[in-house]
């Protein structure tokens, strides 16, 4: 599978708890990844806004229904058998389709992580279309930098730590 990540040449920083924003963009890459056919790109990207980061992350799949993209952030939704891999068989796979092998607690963590961080996770989707996952996640305004223009570990409120995580994707 190709993983295509848009690069617009600026860094996009986001003060928050580092280990789960990096939790957080593993799930949603993991799951653009999984419901991506082979052969098929899926896209990553990130921007600043003038308030907030915008994640998106973009598969080609099967998409999903209006009722599927309501219960997608749900713990224990299995997108596989919903996204018409397969129906369960009580096993933890799927039959006719495969399954993605994930316990559908994915994407509810990319939720509960953005929520955490006061921002929003949602998706638009239909069915046939692939899918274009949104990570929403505000910036307070702009971080203090050093004196070489590199940015320093600022404090947030909470006592949070300014981050630059960085997550290399590799198929």
């Amino acid at each position: 599978r190709q993983m295509g990540i848009r690069d617009r040449g600026e860094p996009v920083h986001v003060i928050g708890d580092g280990d789960r924003l990096r939790q957080m963009l593993a799930n949603l890459l993991a799951n653009v990844r999984a419901h991506t056919p082979p052969g098929t790109p899926a896209t990553i990207s990130a921007r600043r806004t003038a308030d907030s980061v915008v994640i998106e992350a973009a598969d080609a799949g099967p998409g999903l229904t209006a009722d599927q993209q309501e219960m997608v952030f749900e713990r224990f939704y299995r997108g596989d058998v919903a996204r018409g891999r397969g129906r369960e068989n009580g096993t933890g796979t799927s039959e006719g389709g495969g399954s993605t092998g994930g316990s559908g607690l994915g994407l509810s963590i990319v939720a509960s992580v953005a929520e955490a961080h006061g921002g929003r996770a949602r998706v638009a989707a239909a069915p046939g279309a692939g899918c274009v996952f949104t990570v929403t996640l505000p910036v307070p305004g702009p971080l203090p930098r050093a004196r070489d223009g590199d940015f320093t570990n600022a404090q947030a409120p909470g006592g949070a730590e300014a981050t630059n995580a960085q997550t290399r994707v590799n198929d």
